[in-house]
């Protein structure tokens, strides 16, 4: 099976481990979810950009899967104990809603 993530936005030359994070997800839910598990294992993980056709394809080692799902689990359990540290940042502050009456905006 390929995932395909399909991007509206303009291709990227090279993909950082940022950018594939989405696509992790989408790959740990193909294990997990029996519905997904049913149809196969994972054999690659795609983004498709719509602007111009174009595709940029990957594939995952478990290292790199185990790593994320740790850190999805991380964020998991901060939420549910209620922990909401702020994390203010150029790119984080300046699409924010609230960084008008924000004391940690920058």
């Amino acid at each position: 099976m390929v995932v395909i993530d399909y991007k509206t936005g303009k291709p990227k030359e090279k993909l950082s481990g940022e950018d594939k994070e989405q696509l992790f997800l989408y790959h740990i839910a193909t294990e997990e979810i029996p519905a997904f598990r049913a149809l196969g294992r994972v054999v690659a993980l795609t983004f498709y950009y719509l602007e111009n056709g174009s595709t940029q394809s990957f594939v995952s080692t478990p290292e790199q899967l185990a790593d994320y799902k740790n850190t999805v689990c991380a964020v998991i359990e901060k939420i549910e104990a209620g922990e909401f540290t702020p994390t203010p940042g150029p790119f984080v502050c300046g699409s924010c809603p609230y960084r008008d009456i924000c004391e940690f905006r920058q």
